[in-house]
């Protein structure tokens, strides 16, 4: 057994070779049949164990792998490890193969290397973050790999690392698993810890709690693979286990406040008469909004998360002066610019993965990844993040926030409160107008989109950010695409109306038709509408879904013909607990309708009710297809040959049986006729 610095450890002393500790408990290796094994590689043994100690926190692991095909000799061969320098270590204790019962040591300090990848920096995130990589020369089909480390987080300067304690681990896996282990010994003498097991599909919520000195073990035997769950809701969780300092909310949020103001990052004094874009002398709606959207827009977006920042905003002062920071610098800033003119505002933490499945969790600050801002104003509260970019609309009409739960960082704590979320607002009008009347020589189409509340938010900065040719060529794809035929731009995408008040944008387009309408496939137009591509929904039945959908949409659209058309009518409802569709077309003089509307409703969809709404949303994909005639004029003149051999045809059977009723046979003549010019897909 080595007991070695690696020669590149960094001044951290970011990972080691050495002996595996003391209280490390070595478990017996299981023997398998490799001939019963139907999978490219499993785990012979996966063993965790969890020790938090006084100033540092502590989990050993040791995980023995079979290879037992090439395709997983690659992956299998390289390992990677990423830690916070200054707050983690990694120890290296053992990495063997093991081929036809020979042992060959494979942990070689030339094998490992510590790197600073920075792999966020496209997206503007600097982290610091070291990665660790451990490289297994010469490794074959057959081959055993046994290898044992342990991380430690250890405390410093941080806010949280090695004062609080928080760990995952899995119990179900994608690969088959002979034994897995958890053990967790509290040795600390100042603080509990929390055992956390979840199961969903088991109905197992267990909460175990470790007093210092206790000790806590679950082993698990032959764990088969299991496929992730498909658009489960943020609150079912696969078999998992979480181990975490016995913390509460009011806690964290008092915790963090302090340590911010120790650090002199929060109620902070803060020079603003350089801000030429803002008058903060005046409290009113005008002056909240061009503040938020001065954070917003004016202080560009980069995350520089090394050491204490991870978890800490810069001072406000700092993130001015350089017109640039992360969710927690801009938060920090639009709070100390709102109490300038005297509005109540503060920090809040979110999770934007798990949303309101925060909730069933124990406490930890670990388990928020994102910070926005809470602000009061005329007895009103309202959430705003502050990386958003282009929003529009008063303090009532802002972006809708996803977030579902925050933690307000406040002087005497706070416990999780909800963001609100509104997803029965009208978000987005979509209108076709096709004018295929002769006396328009060259037919067109006018297409109006209509972006309300988040939607006109994106698209606002799509158009800002995208160049012209960019948004040309994608429009006239979407509507040349979607028919099959061949426009030319008269008006090309642009805004027409952008209302900032009520966040409301309206964008025109306008296309001549190329393609000749006799030479359209059919004699028809057919145009889909892909609303109900957001009704998710897996193709088994193995766990609940969440469907949230962000609002009502409608689609219209209206032909213009120069001969008048049969009146007629069709509608089609498909109304249940979870959304409401409907569709309808109306043929009316020389003018075609078709409208289509999608509403949520509940977003939360049981395991037992799938079924039924699976057969419901088959139901609206079919519809969403509209066709409708091109040439209205050459249809008429097949459709008056069809009506008179038809009537021919009736004066014949009316002649021999004078029963039947002429009326009856004309008016379902008259439909069918009527059904083959205009029609939703079924």
């Amino acid at each position: 057994m080595h007991n070695s610095i690696a020669k590149n450890a960094s001044p951290q002393e970011s990972y080691k070779i050495c002996k595996r500790p003391d209280w490390v408990v070595v478990r017996q290796i299981p023997s398998q049949d490799l001939e019963e094994i139907q999978a490219p590689n499993h785990y012979l043994l996966l063993d965790y164990q969890v020790q938090a100690g006084e100033t540092d926190n502590a989990v050993y692991q040791r995980t023995i792998v079979s290879i037992n095909d090439e395709s997983c000799i690659e992956d299998m061969s390289q390992y990677l490890y990423e830690l916070q320098p200054g707050s983690e270590y990694l120890s290296f204790h053992r990495c063997e193969i093991n081929r036809n019962n020979e042992i060959i040591d494979a942990l070689d300090a030339d094998n490992i290397r510590s790197m600073q990848r920075e792999s966020g920096l496209e997206r503007h995130v600097a982290s610091d973050t070291l990665t660790i990589e451990l490289i297994i020369d010469d490794l074959r089909v057959g081959d055993t790999v046994d290898i044992e480390f342990t991380r430690t987080q250890y405390r410093g300067q941080h806010p949280l690392y090695g004062y609080y304690f928080y760990q995952g681990f899995r119990t179900c896996w994608g690969v088959p698993i002979a034994i897995q282990t958890v053990s967790v010994n509290n040795n600390a003498k100042d603080q509990n810890l929390i055992v956390h097991q979840l199961d969903s599909a088991n109905k197992l919520d267990k909460k175990i709690a470790l007093q210092p000195g206790d000790k806590h073990e679950d082993r698990w035997e032959n764990l088969t693979p299991v496929a992730n769950f498909s658009c489960a809701p943020a609150n079912y969780w696969p078999g998992c286990m979480f181990v975490t300092s016995d913390a509460q909310w009011s806690t964290i949020s008092s915790n963090l406040y302090s340590f911010y103001l120790n650090k002199g990052v929060v109620n902070t004094p803060l020079d603003v008469a350089g801000i030429k874009e803002l008058d903060l002398s005046i409290a009113n709606e005008k002056t909240i909004l061009k503040t938020i959207r001065f954070v917003q827009d004016s202080i560009r977006y980069r995350s520089e998360t090394n050491g204490i920042f991870t978890h800490t905003p810069k001072e406000p002062h700092i993130t001015l002066k350089r017109r640039t920071g992360d969710c927690k610098d801009k938060s920090n800033l639009l709070v100390t610019l709102l109490k300038v003119i005297g509005v109540e505002a503060e920090l809040a933490l979110v999770n934007t993965q798990m949303c309101e499945g925060i909730e069933g969790l124990s406490p930890s600050p670990f388990l928020f990844d994102h910070m926005i801002v809470r602000l009061k104003w005329n007895g009103k509260t309202y959430f705003v993040d502050p990386t958003s970019q282009k929003q529009g609309g008063m303090l009532d009409r802002l972006e809708q926030l996803p977030y579902f739960k925050a933690l307000l960082l406040q002087k005497d704590g706070a416990e999780l409160c909800d963001v609100p979320f509104r997803n029965d607002l009208k978000t987005y009008s979509l209108h076709h107008t096709f004018d295929l009347r002769c006396k328009s020589s060259e037919p067109t189409i006018e297409v109006i989109r209509t972006y309300q509340h988040n939607r006109a938010n994106r698209m606002r900065y799509y158009f800002a950010s995208s160049n012209k040719k960019t948004i040309d060529d994608d429009h006239i794809e979407a509507t040349a695409g979607h028919l099959e035929i061949k426009v030319k731009a008269i008006e090309s995408a642009h805004v027409s109306l952008d209302d900032i008040n009520t966040n409301t944008l309206i964008t025109k387009e306008l296309y001549q038709i190329e393609t000749p309408l006799d030479q359209i496939e059919n004699n028809q137009f057919t145009l889909t509408t892909s609303f109900y591509t957001a009704l998710e929904i897996p193709s088994t039945d193995e766990n609940p879904v969440e469907n949230i959908l962000e609002g009502t949409q409608e689609h219209r659209i209206r032909i213009l013909y120069d001969n008048e058309l049969p009146n007629a009518e069709e509608k089609f409802e498909c109304n249940n607990e979870w959304f409401n569709y409907q569709d309808e077309y109306k043929l009316e003089g020389t003018t075609g309708n078709f409208y289509i509307k999608l509403s949520p409703e509940k977003s939360l969809i049981p395991k037992d009710k799938l079924v039924e709404y699976r057969e419901h949303y088959k139901s609206v994909q079919n519809r969403s297809q509209s066709s409708f005639i091109a040439n209205n004029e050459s249809h008429s003149s097949l459709a008056s040959k069809f009506f008179i051999g038809a009537f021919l045809l009736l004066m014949a059977i009316l002649a021999v049986n004078g029963n039947i009723s002429y009326e009856l046979v004309a008016f379902g003549f008259v439909v069918a006729v009527v059904s083959s010019l205009f029609s939703k897909k079924e």
